[in-house]
């Protein structure tokens, strides 16, 4: 009996042995299930979370994206959409994010502004603004009234549905654009009449190796008119033979130092200097003695007041911006187009 007792305890025992294997293997396996749906769990939400920041990058986060800062107020990139839409017309078709970013701001700026120097923009003004704009003309059609009318509603819905921009944006930028115009007539009537000048004559070349050119054949003995006639690519400010005529201080900033130098000796020859204009030779034939101011002067010193009260304004406003990247741009005209 005790025999068999071993025996079966023997026999029971390999058996068991035998078993445990199998019960090792299927424990195995059912961690190596666990561990590829834990792998799989993983790689979804990695998928999920990658899909969900392109989402977030593309989508959520450019319209909220500050991209400047105006007076405390954050200006976020969508801000800038209908702007942009809004200059391009004005511009004939030129699609310019970073136009739109600069009518944002100069909009924001004057229209801030623009009552220091007793500038007003009434409702009534806008609402005039878009009517003649929007309503049609007709011969011998009488005034157009206060209101737009059906015709000019729906050809203002029109222009704003091609565009894609709401009522409510394309009367702020309107208003901006009529405060802008007000200050510029504003310090056009504040230019002067007279004004301390000095007579100028010059010569532009097309690279400064013409330039050069230019100067080294007036020291030859050519006459300066003869090589500005031939030389010169600027002919909008001066005329034949490279005669500016009379400049007040201010209207040529970047050549005051020039103009104005206490050290100036008249009829000598200047350059060639490198300038926004190009590279250009001077000669200072007259002055400085009081003259009047020509319109174009006067343009000149309207225009560049006018840019040097923008120009305090915005550090007034503690204005900041990095510009727009080329991601930013793209969201832009993606948005318009």
């Amino acid at each position: 009996m005790r025999q068999r007792r071993r025996a079966e305890r023997g026999t029971y025992s390999q058996l068991r042995d035998r078993s445990q294997p199998v019960v090792n293997r299927r424990e195995i396996e059912n961690k190596q299930r666990q561990l590829l749906l834990v792998g799989a769990a993983f790689i979804v939400a990695i998928v999920v979370t990658l899909l969900g920041y392109g989402w977030f990058e593309t989508s959520f986060q450019p319209p909220r994206k500050t991209i400047a800062q105006i007076s405390g107020e954050q200006i976020k990139l969508a801000e800038i959409v209908p702007y942009s839409a809004l200059e391009a017309v004005a511009a004939g078709g030129t699609l310019s994010p970073e136009v739109g970013l600069n009518s944002f701001i100069r909009n924001a700026l004057v229209r801030t502004y623009a009552s220091e120097l007793g500038i007003e923009v009434t409702d009534k003004e806008i609402e005039d603004a878009v009517i003649s704009r929007f309503e049609p003309v007709l011969p011998d059609a009488p005034e157009p009234g206060n209101l737009l009318t059906e015709t000019g509603r729906a050809s203002l819905d029109l222009f704003l549905g091609a565009i894609r921009v709401n009522e409510d944006d394309y009367r702020e930028w309107l208003a901006g654009t009529l405060y802008f115009n007000e200050l510029a007539n504003h310090f056009e009537a504040e230019a002067p009449e007279v004004e301390e000048q000095v007579f100028v004559e010059w010569i532009i070349g097309e690279s400064t190796v013409t330039a050069q050119q230019a100067f080294d054949r007036i020291i030859a003995g050519e006459e300066f008119a003869d090589v500005a006639n031939d030389l010169t690519v600027e002919q909008m400010i001066s005329g034949p033979g490279g005669v500016i005529g009379w400049v007040p201080k201010g209207a040529i900033e970047e050549l005051d130092s020039v103009f104005f130098s206490e050290d100036l000796v008249l009829n000598d020859l200047i350059g060639p200097l490198i300038t926004s204009a190009g590279s250009v030779v001077i000669r200072v034939t007259d002055g400085p003695s009081e003259q009047p101011v020509t319109p174009v002067m006067q343009n000149f010193l309207s225009v560049n007041a006018f840019q040097s009260w923008m120009d305090t304004k915005a550090v007034q406003s503690a204005f900041e911006s990095e510009g727009l990247t080329l991601e930013d741009s793209q969201w832009v005209i993606d948005q318009i187009l």
